[in-house]
């Protein structure tokens, strides 16, 4: 019993031990950036020009001919890893000034709320040790590993068909995204912590650390509200059946044919219809822009229920109610955008 005792102490020891372990960072944040800058979605944020891309791509060349994606898929993470490394600081002397601003901001945003306590984001703010002592403690307290609950359901006690198999299946998808919108508000939530524990001053230089939220098309759906009329003037002239054996640069350029024969009403209607069919997502639309009203935590209130609604509507579950997910100033943005009936 007592060498049990003992044991069990030892254990609790261990365990206390480990959970004051410090966090550790497997990439700085050069690392990050060049692994960033190597996708697709960077690159469009960052606003890359044709000789620049083709500069970044020429340096991936291989044999036979693949593309980025390809050789990540197909390279070990190490190779790969060393050869966007190398290809970024060949491409840095490159790129503006803005665009370099702009990468460290989303470099910084790819830590989550670890960022804080990244020792090169530590030094850039000149925390103090007393400072990064607390930022410690919090984030322990609040993490959201431990905070978000397990994704589970019961396993069936009878045998299944195969229908109430591909039942389960899908309840099991939703409830797995559903763990992951909790996770990242549990983030959210985390990250607002540890500011609170910054003097008045370090915190102010938060958000200009971290800029905008990174939107990508896949959240966005389209990559404009012009893109988005444009798409829905050409499914109302073909119906169901719009986007099947058609390119989409072949869809698009009908489209803007058809676009010049519609009267301002009905241009009007087209904006007004294209806004609602993406619901919430319509305010991360450059041309709409109300992003600029916002703060930095409520557009990422925004993104998260952007991301919300595209998951969900995959799925094939009920699309989410608007109104109750935002808060009382994303409503009135929203409603903005939406501009009168």
């Amino acid at each position: 019993m007592l060498r049990f005792m003992a044991g069990l102490v030892g254990l609790l020891v261990l365990a206390a031990t480990a959970y004051a372990q410090p966090v550790t960072f497997d990439a700085s944040l050069e690392d990050r950036a060049s692994e960033l800058l190597s996708t697709p979605v960077v690159q469009e944020d960052l606003g890359l020009n044709q000789k620049q891309l083709d500069a970044y791509r020429a340096l991936f060349r291989s044999d036979p001919p693949m593309s980025i994606e390809e050789q990540r898929r197909l390279t070990s993470a190490r190779a790969f890893r060393r050869r966007t490394l190398v290809a970024y600081w060949r491409i840095r002397p490159m790129l503006s000034e803005t665009q370099r601003v702009r990468l460290r901001q989303l470099t910084v945003r790819s830590f989550q709320h670890l960022a804080l306590l990244h020792p090169e984001v530590i030094q850039e703010l000149q925390l103090a040790p007393e400072d990064v002592a607390r930022l410690e403690r919090t984030y322990r307290a609040n993490d959201p590993a431990r905070m978000t609950p397990e994704t589970r359901l019961p396993k069936p006690t009878n045998k299944l068909t195969s229908y109430e198999i591909d039942a389960y299946w899908a309840r099991f998808r939703i409830a797995s995204h559903q763990r992951f919108i909790a996770f990242l508000s549990n983030q959210a939530k985390c990250e607002r912590a540890m500011l609170s524990q910054l003097p008045p001053e370090k915190r102010a230089m938060w958000p200009k650390r971290k800029g905008r939220p990174l939107v990508s098309r896949e959240v966005a759906a389209f990559a404009s509200l012009e893109a988005a009329i444009r798409s829905d003037v050409y499914r109302a002239r073909i119906g169901e059946k719009w986007q099947s054996a058609v390119s989409p640069d072949d869809r698009d350029r009908q489209a803007r044919i058809w676009i010049r024969s519609l009267s301002p009403a009905e241009i009007a209607r087209a904006r007004r219809l294209a806004i609602e069919r993406a619901g919430p997502v319509a305010c991360l639309w450059q041309e709409l822009a109300p992003l600029a009203k916002l703060n930095v935590d409520q557009q990422e209130e925004l993104l998260r229920l952007a991301m919300d609604v595209r998951i969900q509507s995959r799925l094939g579950d009920v699309k989410i109610a608007l109104g109750p997910q935002l808060s009382a100033e994303l409503r009135e943005a929203y409603a903005r955008v939406l501009g009168p009936k």
